[in-house]
């Protein structure tokens, strides 16, 4: 769960793995990069004294601070999706792995003692 990917690299899903790993990563490094950003506006809006150039570094400051935050989500997100992917193949990996299914099915179902249901499947 911490570290996405690893759960499809357990499960042997290799392509899958390196796709939810770098796309985490990915994340990461966008919201480091947003964050450095907002940290050095904070800096030059604190060492401002004109009041629309202060302004204006606060209103830059806000936009990569929400950006910040909006890739922080998409790691976490990320996350989150990886790891419950991960714990569906492997609950599904037991099931027969033939890949011929049929088409058509007919099942006969005994209902009561004296009746019995059919039950037609059609699988596409």
């Amino acid at each position: 769960m911490v570290i996405p990917g690893l759960g499809q690299f357990g499960n042997k899903k290799y392509i899958k793995a390196i796709v939810f790993a770098s796309f985490d990563a990915w994340m990461i490094s966008k919201a480091i990069s947003y964050k450095n950003k907002a940290s050095d506006l904070k800096k030059q809006f604190d060492n401002e004294t004109d009041i629309s150039l202060r302004n204006s570094y606060y209103n830059l400051y806000q936009v990569e601070k929400d950006n910040r935050n909006k890739f922080t989500w998409y790691a976490v997100i990320t996350s989150f999706i990886s790891m419950f992917d991960a714990y569906v193949d492997a609950h599904l990996s037991g099931f027969p792995s033939d890949k011929k299914q049929n088409d058509l099915s007919i099942d006969i179902v005994p209902i009561d003692e004296d009746g019995a249901m059919i039950s037609l499947s059609l699988s596409f």
